[in-house]
């Protein structure tokens, strides 16, 4: 005999370990993105503090070129230096604001300007337009400021949305854990307790789950079932012979009381109609009539025609004695 397999669409175990999975993945996905935010901020204090310092560095190129300071070239190369250093050319990536990167290429553009005209020495100039390019300076250092704290804002939010996303996934774990692990367990314990007690009238288990629960249950449903056909056949099967042994025990009884009725110094017609009476009384008949040859005719009751008479033959060591009607 072939023995059917049967496959559970969804296991238990199989989707413990898919949630379990997807919280440890949102967790890892959440820290990680909050630490390399929170990387890349390391670098935007340095930013701020040059740019800041390009701010010092134009007031003292002007005092160079006021006063006709040899170094002024020097001063130059360090601005520039300090304008195109990596930590303010790395701001040209796809992920920082266009307000950021529109500020520092216009910085760049007037240095451009200025630098040549530093160059010239052409200090009307310079003290025309140093105000606006210190102005244009303060910008990009407020942009810059306003890109780190959108950085400490998105790794909060990032944090928030973690925590969130975790806990929901845990609600909805335990959630569903409850539902389809926990509650069909109970009731499984419960039809168990009752089915000790011998009470089968539990309400079926709900097979419907797609787990190994709702193979669990429908088995054990069947087995209930099979288990009540055969509580039920052997309390018939008991009940029958309950009865056997109780029809047994009153023949033996009137037996009892037939020999004891028999049991006498002398046998005679009294002591015969004492038997039938004892038979009458126990069998609930209603006419008892004993014919021994042609001399003895005893009777027991009033006959009824309506019903029928049924005749016995008395015997003994298979010699007919007479009968019993």
């Amino acid at each position: 005999m072939e023995k059917t397999r049967v496959i559970v669409k969804r296991p238990v175990s199989a989707s413990l370990a898919r949630a379990f999975f997807y919280i440890v993945l949102l967790s890892i996905l959440s820290t990680g993105i909050a630490l390399l935010t929170l990387a890349s901020s390391l670098r935007d204090a340095e930013a701020i503090n040059i740019a800041g310092s390009l701010r010092m560095q134009s007031y003292r190129l002007g005092y160079d070129l006021q006063s006709g300071s040899p170094q002024l070239n020097a001063h130059r190369q360090l601005f520039q230096q300090a304008l195109h250093s990596p930590v303010l050319t790395n701001l040209n990536v796809w992920y920082v604001p266009e307000a950021v990167k529109t500020r520092y290429a216009h910085l760049n553009a007037n240095w451009l300007e200025m630098n040549n005209r530093l160059s010239k020495g052409d200090l009307p100039w310079y003290q025309a337009n140093i105000n606006n390019y210190v102005n244009q300076i303060d910008l990009f250092v407020l942009a810059l400021q306003h890109y780190a704290e959108r950085k400490m804002l998105l790794v909060v939010a990032i944090s928030l949305a973690g925590g969130i996303g975790i806990f929901t996934l845990v609600f909805f774990t335990l959630r569903r854990i409850r539902h389809q692990v926990v509650a069909p367990l109970n009731q499984l314990v419960t039809a168990s307790q009752r089915i000790e007690h011998g009470q089968f009238d539990s309400p079926p288990l709900d097979t419907s789950l797609p787990n190994e629960l709702g193979l669990l249950a429908k088995t054990f449903n069947q087995m209930s079932s099979e288990l009540h056909k055969l509580y039920r056949s052997l309390e018939a099967s008991v009940e029958e012979k309950t009865r056997d042994l109780h029809e047994a025990k009153r023949r033996l009884e009137v037996l009892y009381q037939c020999s004891q009725a028999l049991n006498t110094s002398q046998i005679d017609v009294h002591c015969f109609r004492h038997i039938l009476q004892i038979v009458r009384d126990n069998e609930a008949a209603e006419y008892l009539e004993l014919n021994v040859g042609e001399n003895w005719r005893i009777s027991e009751g009033k006959p009824n025609p309506e019903l029928p008479m049924q005749i016995l033959p008395v015997t003994m060591q298979e010699t007919v004695y007479g009968e019993l009607h």
